[in-house]
């Protein structure tokens, strides 16, 4: 390795070891500056590394990548739409080579809290990628699924990247300027354009979510309601039902939690009973308005293009009774041909099914099935507890010129965490209709706020450990064990 490479190295390892994981009494010098006795504290260097600004702007390529607001189709160019991939890849080689050459002690690795947090996930995407490897190099199919389970690695490299980091919420933040820099601009342009052209079609995931993360980041009122609205009145502006879909996702979850706040800061019986006849109230309202909606459909809503999606969900259904329970192995091709009539966005007529969770179940079957369905909501579930236990810290701020307690550290993660349990919810929702797992830039921005939500809760997880439960011995089964008075023998 040249000795300008080794160096850089060397340098990132002496911030690391100045800014370690928590706030503690080594963030200050002892050879600070001394009078009469007093050593004065001298703040350490706390805030991001090379690679972790390296890792934002690979983020915000990605976002430009997938959202594209020049229309210049860069997520489809052949020699160019896995630049993102490739850089990011780059960075993450610079990042634990650093880590391994020049670990600092008592720094922990995380890597084996990443992999009981996502285990099903990495499992699923060593399947897929054998069986796309198989039918690509035996089979010569071109359009495999290669790319649903390599960028499923995505979500553990940036969930090590963010677990480590000195600040992680300053990271997040990062992240979400960078990407919600490039949706904004990409609402303005759809504003100004109208329906007739979809900018974020398909990737709606990484516009409208926006809403929810501008919900709970910003600190006045002016401005929470001002990107919530934007963001969320981005559905109108495309005209699309994932995005309708999304909005209203964006609000039931925020609602829901605000109802929660609500119930856990009640003190008695009554107030909690007004909050339960509140929830009820809203649940039946929001019954009520979803059933119109449905009524109104054809009148208010697109027609979703029914004869292709139900076609190509047939084809995908058969394939999985032909082999329920792993599929085809994914061995087979990613597209199929469509036969009703001539698309007008396709030469070839071969498209995708539409439906990443049909095509998971037809050619995986039921064990890659489960195995999705497992990482999800584990992921998920660590995100949304560490967004419970960080809320119920209240932090006193450090004063001036002092670095952040552990507390602050935990609070502050708290709106990364919900935007990244949106972006990934929302994913979640969206390729059920459009594919996305298969795209190499729209995954990777999926998976990265995963990954990123994943390393959030990591560090929340370890400032503010849950409450441990006793463990009954077996002198418990039977009640408690009598102990004879003092001095008996």
């Amino acid at each position: 390795m040249p000795a300008r490479g080794i160096a850089i190295l060397q340098r990132e390892a002496d911030l690391q070891r100045a800014a370690p994981a928590f706030v503690s009494a080594s963030r200050f010098s002892p050879a600070g500056s001394s009078y009469g006795g007093y050593t004065r504290p001298r703040r350490a260097h706390v805030g991001l590394l090379m690679t972790d600004y390296l890792l934002l702007l690979v983020m915000f390529a990605a976002a430009f990548w997938v959202l594209d607001p020049p229309r210049l189709g860069l997520d489809r160019l052949t020699g160019i739409k896995h630049l993102p991939l490739l850089a990011l890849a780059g960075v993450v080689t610079v990042a634990v080579t650093g880590a391994a050459l020049f670990r600092a002690p008592n720094t922990p690795l995380y890597g084996r809290a990443i992999a009981r947090a996502a285990w099903p996930l990495l499992l699923f995407a060593a399947g897929v990628m054998g069986g796309s490897l198989y039918g690509r190099l035996l089979h010569g199919v071109e359009n495999s699924f290669l790319n649903m389970g390599l960028l499923v690695w995505v979500m553990p490299a940036t969930a090590w990247m963010a677990a480590r980091c000195a600040d992680p919420a300053k990271l997040a933040r990062g992240f979400f300027l960078a990407l919600g820099g490039v949706a904004f601009a990409v609402g303005l342009l759809q504003w100004a354009r109208g329906g007739g052209v979809a900018y974020y079609h398909g990737t709606e995931y990484a516009v409208i979510p926006l809403a929810i993360y501008g919900w709970y980041a910003a600190r006045s009122w002016p401005a929470r309601i001002f990107l919530f609205l934007f963001f969320a009145s981005l559905a109108l502006a495309q005209h699309k039902n994932t995005g309708y879909l999304l909005a209203f996702f964006a609000v039931a979850y925020c609602a829901v939690q605000a109802w929660r706040a609500g119930y856990r800061a009640a003190r008695d019986a009554m107030a909690r009973e007004r909050q339960v006849g509140w929830a009820a109230f809203l649940l039946i309202g929001t019954c009520l308005f979803s059933l119109g909606f449905y009524a109104l459909r054809k009148l208010l809503l697109p027609s979703g293009n029914p004869d292709y999606r139900l076609h190509t969900y047939q084809k995908a259904l058969d394939k999985f009774f032909d082999s329920p329970l792993v599929g085809t192995g994914f061995t087979g091709p990613a597209t199929e041909r469509f036969e009703l009539y001539q698309v007008a966005v396709s030469s070839s007529n071969v498209l995708p099914t539409h439906s990443d969770p049909l095509d998971i179940l037809a050619n995986g079957g039921v064990i890659y099935s489960l195995l999705f369905v497992l990482g999800a909501w584990l992921l998920l579930r660590l995100m949304l507890g560490a967004i419970a236990r960080a809320e119920l810290v209240v932090p006193q701020r450090p004063g001036r010129g002092m670095p952040p307690t552990p507390q602050a550290m935990a609070r502050d993660c708290v709106a990364p965490l919900h935007g990244c349990v949106a972006i990934f919810a929302s994913a979640l929702i969206v390729c059920a209709f459009n594919p996305v797992l298969t795209q190499p830039n729209a995954a990777l921005v999926m998976w990265a706020a995963a990954g990123l939500g994943l390393g959030l809760a990591l560090r929340v997880r370890e400032i503010l450990p849950p409450p441990a439960t006793p463990r009954r011995g077996r002198h418990d089964k039977a009640g408690p064990r009598h102990v004879p008075p003092a001095g008996a023998r």
